[in-house]
């Protein structure tokens, strides 16, 4: 149920702080699985893999772009130095916590429970609401993943992506060593729950709760298919 009246400045805060993150968090998801399904497809089949060695100039650009993008998606929610990041999706999150409370949750809902105050009043009574804990817990967890980004990404970044300061084959790949695929999935993934849990708890209620993501492509593809396109 997420039909929401927005009309306070915590809300349209909120709301924004919400819109703006989730194209930063899909910017990352998006390269970083473009970037790994392409090779697991790839390795999974031969006549695939035979394909792209064909066409190998082709795909090393595609596949570099997409590096490029992650990587500068990476800096731009992780630095401080940017107008829109993570640090600051926390803080007007937090700064605006008021909007998370059941009160101005009904609120938000009145309009949908208008022909049914009982309704309103027992969906409210039956919602939760984040506590200061809460944001405190996601915050600590926040903090752990930019430490990652910090100790092994931001380099490549500056280096690599976003200036050409190393050129050297072997400094390169240096600072490639140093990254780790897995880090790199459960980062990115993280992103992704960290602003549904929000945008959850803001507009159904509830409390800040941070549902895994399955992040290994190969497990993916291997999932059952429900119909077909």
């Amino acid at each position: 149920m997420a039909g929401t009246d927005v009309t306070t400045a915590e809300d349209r805060a909120v709301v924004q702080a919400l819109r703006t993150f989730k194209r930063q968090a899909d910017d990352c998801v998006a390269a970083l699985y473009a970037y790994l399904t392409i090779h697991t497809v790839a390795g999974a089949s031969r006549p695939i893999r035979e394909h792209v060695n064909e066409n190998a100039l082709f795909w090393n650009i595609a596949l570099h772009a997409l590096q490029s993008a992650l990587i500068l998606a990476l800096g731009r929610v992780f630095e401080h130095n940017t107008p829109h990041n993570i640090h600051t999706f926390m803080q007007v999150t937090s700064d605006n916590r008021i909007a998370f409370l059941r009160v101005a949750l009904g609120r938000r809902k009145a309009a949908i429970f208008d022909r049914d105050p009982e309704g309103l009043k027992s969906y409210i009574r039956e919602a939760r609401s984040p506590r200061p804990g809460d944001f405190s817990r996601v915050a600590a967890r926040v903090r752990e993943h930019r430490k990652a980004y910090l100790a092994s990404y931001r380099v490549l970044r500056h280096h690599v992506f976003a200036h050409t300061l190393t050129t050297d084959p072997d400094e390169i790949a240096d600072l490639f060593s140093k990254t780790n695929i897995r880090q790199l999935q459960r980062m990115t993934t993280y992103l992704g729950t960290l602003h549904d849990a929000f945008w959850e708890a803001f507009h159904n209620g509830g409390r800040l709760t941070l549902r895994r993501r399955r992040h290994s492509v190969a497990r993916m593809l291997r999932r059952p298919k429900v119909g077909r396109w």
